[in-house]
């Protein structure tokens, strides 16, 4: 191509493939275009550069432009689960990605491996009594789909905290003798709350007494 003519102009003709968008014929000294797919598939534009200068046209320069489609991801929405044994996680591949895996970024559980289903992707992760109050940290990736070309794979993080369960523990069951006075000795209830509780609630389950509004909240 005589690029080193003096006062040499350019046009092209751009010969997409069918997937491709915003390929279009034109002239300069620079082909500036946007190119989009409309499906997940690869696309190329073959554009057809002819030089010109001093009235004269030079011989044609095909130059191929290949577009790779990217891969998306979704890995849901943070939420909080309250101390499972097995945390189920599931996620959504799309975009040119066929695969994708679940690992762990934080916490000291393990993951069993991902199984893919159309475009979900879904994994096990078994709880550590470490990760018991922490939130762990998943990560789910695509595989690349255009393997070592200019695309990457995609991620996305779900944060998941794992709160304590709350526990209760009250007193052995117990005999009382037949207060003398009902409404002046009360039979006095103590338990004890933990884990994540902050407040616990004494109600009835059968009898037909009542609780005095000083036993109702037991804080520990």
């Amino acid at each position: 191509m005589p690029n080193n003519v003096t006062g040499t102009t350019f046009s092209w003709v751009a010969v997409p493939s069918a997937n491709v968008l915003g390929a279009v014929n034109g002239n300069g000294s620079t082909i500036s275009q946007t190119l989009s797919l409309t499906d997940f598939t690869t696309g190329t534009v073959v554009y057809q550069i002819t030089p010109s200068a001093n009235g004269c046209n030079g011989a044609i320069k095909n130059i191929t432009v290949t577009i790779n489609p990217l891969p998306t991801v979704d890995a849901g929405v943070d939420y909080q689960v309250c101390e499972p044994t097995v945390i189920p996680v599931s996620g959504l591949i799309g975009g040119a990605a066929t695969s994708g895996i679940w690992t762990i970024v934080t916490g000291v559980g393990s993951i069993s491996a991902s199984t893919v289903t159309g475009n979900t992707v879904t994994a096990n992760y078994t709880v550590n009594p470490a990760d018991i109050a922490t939130t762990i940290v998943l990560k789910l990736e695509s595989n690349d789909p255009d393997l070592a070309g200019p695309c990457a794979v995609a991620s996305d993080l779900l944060n998941i905290q794992i709160n304590r369960m709350p526990t209760v523990t009250v007193p052995a069951d117990f005999v009382v003798c037949e207060p003398a006075n009902l409404l002046a000795t009360p039979i006095s209830l103590s338990g004890t709350i933990g884990g994540s509780a902050t407040t616990g609630l004494w109600s009835i389950v059968s009898g037909a007494g009542s609780l005095g509004a000083s036993n109702l909240w037991v804080l520990w």
